[in-house]
């Protein structure tokens, strides 16, 4: 992302353009596929966690109650994002002069954010966070 190390390979992308295809029903069974397919590893350990936590609840209402937050929380922004999609792309039009500085700045936080966590530091850093900004112990 900083550009330093530039791998053709990694920035390769591949991509089918669904013309006439696009109302036909196994298009969006394969993009269902290949969302979950991402998605997945992202997803499994969470769900895991709530359907666990779930299961321990002291009746069926606590449980229910759990996983309609926890589905509500994956729902609402897909929502909002269909709501907004359109000033997003007016938006995304505005920030693409300036999608380098964004990519390069974004490159360089991950950076730091990796030697942080192999050092043992990250800890360090959210106890200064903490000390700037107290509020934020309020969240968890």
């Amino acid at each position: 992302m900083i550009g330093i190390l530039q791998l053709r390979l990694l920035n390769q992308e591949l991509r089918y353009h669904f013309r006439n295809h696009i109302t036909k029903p196994y298009v969006s069974l394969i993009v269902g596929i290949g969302f979950g397919f991402g998605w997945s590893p992202c997803i499994g350990p969470i769900l895991g966690s709530v359907l666990a936590l779930a299961s321990l609840e002291t009746t069926l209402t606590k449980g229910i109650i759990l996983l309609t937050i926890y589905s509500a929380g994956l729902a609402i922004p897909f929502i909002l994002s269909g709501l907004y999609i359109t000033k997003f792309l007016v938006f995304s039009q505005k920030t693409r002069l300036h999608i380098v500085k964004i990519q390069k700045i974004s490159g360089y936080v991950l950076l730091i954010t990796g030697v942080l966590i192999v050092t043992g530091k990250i800890q360090t850093l959210g106890f200064y966070l903490l000390d700037w900004f107290p509020f934020l112990g309020k969240f968890g």
